[in-house]
C-alpha cells in the first residue's frame, strides 16, 4: 500500500513539473510573437542611418570615426568626437 502511495506521489510531482515546464514554454514563446508584433508598429529610424561619414571608413585593424555637431544657421563646427577602435 505505501509504495502505491509513493508511486502516485512521484507522477504527481512529474506531471506538475512537465505542467510547470509547458507554461513557461507557452510565456517564452507568446512573448517573442508579442515583441515582434510590438516592433512591427513602433518602427523608427535608427540613430546610425541618419549621420553620414566625413571621413572614410577603412576596416582594417583599427576603424576611426569622426563625429561632429554643427551650427546650422553659422554653419560653425560647435562639438568634435574621434572615435578609434583597435
Amino acid at each position: 500500500m505505501k509504495k502505491n502511495r509513493l508511486a502516485k506521489r512521484i507522477i504527481r510531482a512529474f506531471i506538475k513539473t512537465i505542467g510547470v515546464m509547458i507554461i513557461f514554454a507557452a510565456v517564452a514563446v507568446s512573448s517573442f510573437y508579442l515583441t515582434k508584433f510590438f516592433l512591427k508598429q513602433t518602427t523608427r529610424v535608427e540613430r546610425a542611418d541618419a549621420y553620414t561619414h566625413a571621413i572614410t571608413i577603412n576596416t582594417g585593424n583599427e576603424s576611426s570615426n569622426l563625429i561632429y555637431a554643427y551650427d546650422e544657421n553659422t554653419k560653425k563646427v560647435k562639438n568634435i568626437v574621434l572615435e578609434l577602435f583597435d
